[in-house]
């Protein structure tokens, strides 16, 4: 058991730092000022996807 929740939290991770990755990228194109509404779109994604997964990761942390 404890090994399969340990591969949930590391994929977890990863799928975080994926995003994380994504939300600057969308971040630096408009903060240059060559950013879309595709961009200002995809950084809203990527902070509501935070917003929700967050505390539920921390959430699971806490229960390994």
């Amino acid at each position: 058991m404890r090994d399969t929740a340990i591969g949930q939290l590391e994929s977890s991770h990863r799928r975080h730092d994926d995003r994380l990755e994504l939300l600057a990228a969308a971040a630096e194109q408009l903060a240059s000022g060559h950013g879309g509404p595709a961009d200002l779109e995809e950084l809203e994604d990527h902070v509501t996807w935070f917003a929700r997964t967050v505390p539920m990761h921390f959430g699971d942390e806490d229960e390994v």
